[in-house]
């Protein structure tokens, strides 16, 4: 009888109110949406006014009142689903089926309509116990707290229990591995802990996020399922943590998400995919354009795309700034990236402020381009790309009077990852030998390249004659590269034939990473070994003349190839992508004469491939988004 006349006194509360608060009208509204399973929401509100807890009854009401929005997917296979899952990543085969799933168009599931008392009572309990029981706890506001710790979920993932079991964890851990107070120690030793918990990345499924109780048995995904993890970690641990992401990369064709842990000082130190740890020198190694955050609280207007959810942080990243880039039609659009498989991709918006857009807050160095809707919704050019410098704005419209030669190495940016394999093999050591044991073994050559070229020309430094020659990777490395030529001459001309010299191979975990992709002369198959510190052996059967090695490592296939056929674009503004011919490359570089300064250029491959990318030349070189610089 009590609990009912309490709920009933909530309800005529927010009824009877002549000043009711958008909190109090949300919640309303939630406990309409919620029809039948009102009450259990209503038992979640009663029970903590019978405790008198009015803290943990303001964090009840901020839960609700930001519930009516919050569902996961009905998909009834969720057991098959995570049973392939696990197959995968166990053996590397599972069903195919699964990886072609439209869940969107899927039944929705609303938390409001399915939530039971205890599961939330539960929730806001431990997060309550995880806050206050660890010494940088004191330094967070409740605001903090509601929406860095106490959400109980991150997105679409099933409505599950996960907080009692990961802080089990979490508290195992920080007992064992870190024991100070400082908030972004204890996270960098949980991150050191995540770095070896058996994550693997996997790019083939489009599913909801997978949930807390999945990811602890079974943690593989994309970033996605990287950061969630890390989230639900982070947050039974009492560690304020958010999810970060950009839309659209401006550098390559993906979107990212990572996290970011919020420091004592207010200051959000990012933990991103390439880094793995939690530095408050962190130093951002990818191009964003703009950020945005995934938050539990709904804003009353959206920031961007109508998300209601998502807060623009970009300025917590790099810093505010502003600027007026001119445009032709003068209403307000979007600022878009360049995408090769769907043209300008929209990151952010801009409004207009005396006939100019003004666009707040984006990454310096990164190009943009303002955009607008045409009559049927398609985006266009509304103007020339800009970039900020960080003090000022320079806007790409091509010089036709002041034109140059230009000489294009690539198509599509270098990336991190690909910067890594491209030194991977730094260090190899090809030596020379009359006996099989290599007891008298010679170095003829190690290879030292820190050039950003594809090709490596090794010479050899010994004109003696050996029978036995191997390749050894440097100290604790596999081999793993694309290509492998080998000369008699230092000048590269006179091509030695080893494919029968072939002694010993280093075991390959997959076929097709067998010793043939060295002879295919093709770059996206490759030689990996499995086997640390294990040499690849030839035998030519008498003693040969070794004057030179050309070692194609690992790559993406994205660079000039001699032979092949490349046109280059200048983009001139609201007229989009003028073509300025062309040339089959003669060599690993291809040129192009009479380009226009100042120009926003791009490359397309007519012979082969999809990627491409925008990209300047500015003094004498090629210079894309990414960070890397030619």
């Amino acid at each position: 009888m009590l609990r009912g006349i309490l709920s009933a006194g909530i309800c005529l509360l927010f009824l009877l109110s002549g000043c009711t608060s958008d909190e109090d009208r949300r919640i309303e509204e939630v406990l309409d949406f919620a029809g039948d399973n009102s009450g259990e929401l209503k038992q979640v509100l009663s029970h903590y006014e019978r405790q008198g807890d009015g803290l943990k009854l303001k964090a009840a009401r901020f839960l609700i009142a930001n519930m009516e929005d919050k569902y996961a997917y009905d998909i009834p296979d969720w057991g098959a689903i995570h049973d392939t899952l696990r197959a995968i990543k166990r053996t590397g085969r599972g069903e195919n089926r699964w990886k072609q799933i439209n869940y969107k168009i899927l039944p929705k599931v609303y938390d409001a309509q399915v939530m039971t008392a205890d599961y939330l009572i539960e929730n806001i309990d431990l997060a309550f116990d995880a806050w206050r029981q660890r010494p940088w706890g004191r330094h967070y506001s409740f605001e903090d707290f509601c929406e860095y710790i106490l959400p109980y979920r991150i997105g679409d993932e099933p409505l599950e229990r996960w907080r009692k079991e990961y802080m089990e964890r979490s508290v195992f851990l920080l007992d064992s591995l870190y024991r100070g107070t400082d908030v972004i120690g204890a996270a960098d030793a949980m991150q050191c802990y995540a770095n070896n918990a058996g994550y693997q990345y996997n790019v083939d499924f489009d599913l909801p996020h997978y949930g807390a109780p999945f990811l602890r048995e079974c943690w593989m995904g994309t970033c996605r399922e990287y950061a969630d993890f890390i989230i639900y970690l982070f947050r039974s641990a009492g560690i304020p943590i958010a999810s970060d992401h950009l839309k659209f990369s401006p550098g390559v064709n993906l979107s990212h998400s990572w996290v970011s842990v919020q420091d004592t000082t207010g200051r959000f130190v990012p933990i991103e995919f390439e880094t793995s740890e939690a530095r408050r020198d962190w130093k951002n190694l990818r191009s964003k354009g703009k950020v945005y955050r995934s938050c539990f609280s709904r804003l009353e207007k959206p920031i961007f795309n109508g998300n209601r959810y998502e807060r623009d942080v970009t300025a917590d990243y790099f810093g505010e700034n502003r600027m007026l880039v001119p445009v032709r039609e003068k209403r307000e659009g979007f600022i878009a990236v360049h995408s090769f498989s769907a043209g300008w991709v929209p990151i952010g918006s801009y409004r207009m402020e005396g006939g100019c857009a003004s666009v707040e807050n984006v990454e310096p160095g990164v190009i943009l381009m303002p955009v607008v809707p045409d009559e049927n919704g398609k985006l266009r050019e509304n103007g020339f790309a800009f970039r900020w410098e960080g003090d000022k704005v320079s806007v790409f419209k091509p010089d036709m009077v002041r034109r140059e030669r230009v000489r294009l190495f690539r198509k599509y940016p270098l990336t991190n990852n690909l910067l890594g394999h491209l030194y991977r093999m730094n260090g190899l050591r090809v030596e020379g030998s009359d006996c099989s044991d290599f007891a008298d073994a010679e170095t003829l050559a190690v290879m030292r390249d820190s050039s950003l070229c594809l090709k490596r020309y090794v010479r050899m430094r010994s004109g003696k004659r050996y029978r036995y020659v191997r390749l050894l990777p440097p100290a604790g490395c596999v081999l793993d590269f694309a290509g492998l030529r080998l000369y008699a001459d230092t000048a590269f001309t006179a091509e030695v034939d080893y494919r029968r010299a072939i002694a010993s191979v280093p075991v390959s975990p997959k076929k097709s990473l067998g010793i043939e992709s060295l002879m295919d002369d093709d770059n996206l198959t490759f030689y990996y070994t499995s086997v640390k510190d294990a040499p690849l052996v030839l035998d030519f059967g008498r003693p040969v003349s070794l004057g030179g090695m050309l070692l194609v490592p690992h790559n993406d296939d994205n660079y000039v190839v001699k032979g092949e056929c490349y046109e280059l674009f200048y983009q001139n503004g609201t007229e989009g992508w003028v073509s300025l011919g062309r040339k089959i490359a003669e060599g690993d570089v291809v040129e192009f004469d009479f380009v226009p300064s100042n120009a926003l250029l791009k490359l397309h491959n007519c012979t082969k491939g999809r990627e491409e990318q925008v990209f300047l030349w500015e003094n004498g070189m090629q210079w894309f988004v990414a960070h890397l610089r030619w």
